[in-house]
């Protein structure tokens, strides 16, 4: 398989940790559901349609993580597997079973790198039905989420290790193309942010990156309220937008993004 579908693999598998590290690992809380409700009004009684979905967040950092283990065990494959193509690879979709019997069958021996019960809640995981998880068709199965951080956790730094070992240059063909397996976010668009906390906007102030006309700029163009400094200036302003990132705080408009995928 040739570097770039393996750096794929790789920078999927990133993606997913990325996710899992911020709002699962390093994050203590979740809900215990999300309700949605709305009132009507039949017969001239007012009445409420409520629906509400169980532990929202945990049910999401399950979803990520099977995806996140799936991607981990190709890009394994992908290194120690010399005979699999790529199309082998993707050809076993969202099966982690397979994936790990195919980690045997090339004496990878994951077992002895994970703890008994980190292994048996992989076990577990591998046999879900990954798209009847998404679409909520009927499946029973028990998820002990602490243990689901530590086995994350340390399946991300086998994933490292692997990356370290088996990080080879591209060639000059791929390198032609343009193209390394990495997913770029270019940023299409910059406004100035519609409001700060009090205390983030006086560091801004008084920061010692920025000139007296650029502190003028962003003082008249904010107004305080009870709680935070709003945004009265233009937000396209792009003195503004300078000024402010000048100052340490980065801009973005999180709705324009194009995202390349080489």
């Amino acid at each position: 398989m040739n570097t770039i579908d393996k750096n794929r693999m790789y920078f999927s598998a990133l993606y997913d940790f990325a996710y899992l590290e911020k709002h699962f690992i390093n994050s203590p809380n979740f809900r215990s559901s999300f309700s949605v409700r709305w009132e009507f009004i039949e017969n001239e009684i007012r009445d409420a349609i409520t629906d509400s979905v169980p532990l929202p967040d945990l049910f999401h950092h399950l979803q990520i993580s099977h995806a996140f283990i799936e991607k981990f065990l190709k890009y394994l494959i992908s290194n120690f597997d010399n005979d699999i193509t790529i199309n082998q690879l993707i050809g076993y979709k969202h099966n982690i079973q397979k994936l790990l019997k195919h980690t045997k069958k090339i004496n990878y021996d994951l077992d002895s790198k994970l703890e008994n019960e980190e292994y048996n809640l992989l076990e577990t995981i591998s046999k879900m039905d990954f798209p009847s998880l998404r679409y909520t068709q009927p499946q029973v199965f028990t998820i002990n989420f602490r243990t689901l951080k530590n086995l994350i956790l340390k399946i991300f730094v086998l994933l490292k290790e692997i990356r370290f070992e088996n990080t080879k240059s591209i060639s000059k063909e791929e390198q032609k193309s343009k193209k390394d397996g990495r997913i770029f976010g270019h940023l299409v668009k910059k406004i100035a942010p519609k409001k700060f906390n009090k205390n983030r906007f006086e560091q801004i102030l008084t920061s010692d990156k920025i000139s007296n006309s650029q502190r003028e700029l962003i003082q008249k163009s904010y107004q305080n309220s009870d709680s935070d400094v709003l945004l009265v200036g233009n937000e396209n302003d792009l003195e503004l937008i300078s000024a402010i990132e000048i100052a340490g705080e980065e801009v973005w408009d999180f709705g324009e993004i194009r995202f390349e995928i080489t």
